[in-house]
Parts: structure tokens; sequence; C-alpha cells
């Protein structure tokens, strides 16, 4: 297997993982996908630094639909009705299919 093949391989793997990743640190999501974020405390205001990158809608009293719009990273901010901060997490928007199917037609 030649490096090209070998790295479009590993691009169509990660693609067919999970649509989103989180951990400690941050919330990956792929562009055009959305996913719930369940944040275990009732949320009063929701904040995304660079609404171009994601979006949020709240659900219920406790949890969000994250949206990725287009690829890049952004910070999540969900304060309660004491305006405290009881979420914050970086949000990486990484490329969808199409991105992938693009950089093979450029081979």
């Amino acid at each position: 297997m030649n490096t090209m093949t070998t790295s479009l391989a590993a691009a169509l793997m990660a693609l067919a993982a999970p649509a989103f990743a989180q951990d400690g640190e941050s919330v990956r999501i792929t562009a055009s996908d959305g996913m719930v974020l369940p944040i275990g405390q009732d949320i009063a205001s929701v904040l995304v630094a660079d609404p171009d990158v994601a979006d949020v809608q709240p659900l219920s009293e406790q949890t969000l639909f994250l949206f990725g719009k287009s690829r890049g990273a952004t910070r999540l901010f969900v304060l309660d009705s004491d305006d405290e901060i009881v979420f914050e997490r970086r949000v990486v928007v990484t490329g969808g299919l199409q991105d992938l199917r693009r950089a093979d037609s450029n081979l």
C-alpha cells in the first residue's frame, strides 16, 4: 500500500467511527452532523464563540442539541440561572465525507 492509499484508508476508518467523540477537554463532531449533549444541570444561557463553526439549541432544561456547521474549532459555554458556567468545552468540527471526496478528486 502506498502512502496516499494508507492515508485515504485511515481517513475512511475515522469516518466509520461515531460522528462524535467526547472527552474531558473537547467535543468532536463532523460537519453537517448533530448530537445531543446532556448537561446534568439546569440551563439558563448557552453561548458559542464562533456561530459559523457550530450551532447549539436547548432541547430541555438540561439537554442541548449541538450541530456542526463548518470545519474549525470554537468554544461552548453553558450558564445556570446565577450566570455561573456549568459546562464549558472546546468544540472541534471536522470535515465530512465531502472533504474526502474533494481531496480524492484532487489526486
